[in-house]
């Protein structure tokens, strides 16, 4: 489907930023800069320590196991500090997120809000 006469990557790199910024998004205007090799965003240090860490899994089926979900949160810190000891920093905090498959409408869901 084309949006504003643009149908192919290369239509979005020959898009005016300017006109992609009005009518759609910085961002979709810094991507047709990226695509004319103008870079938008800068990498960050390989030696400069992250901010956040964060590790993320999902499990691999279904569980409603304590023990399961302990084991998980466990191993889940456990990397965390790994990645922590690795550049030689300290938490601050530790945030758990802990939700049931919103793909799954027909089993009762928990997710916290805040």
């Amino acid at each position: 489907m084309a949006i504003g006469g643009v149908n192919t990557a290369w239509d979005l790199r020959e898009s005016n930023e300017k006109q992609l910024r009005k009518h759609f998004s910085v961002v979709l205007a810094r991507t047709a800069l990226e695509l004319r090799g103008v870079p938008c965003l800068t990498m960050n240090a390989l030696d400069k320590p992250r901010e956040r860490i964060m590790t993320s899994r999902s499990f691999g089926q279904p569980t409603g196991v304590f023990a399961e979900v302990h084991n998980a949160l466990r191993r889940h810190a456990q990397r965390s500090a790994e990645k922590l000891r690795q550049q030689r920093s300290l938490a601050r905090a530790v945030m758990v997120f802990l939700n049931t498959n919103r793909h799954r409408r027909d089993q009762l869901q928990y997710f916290r809000r805040s």
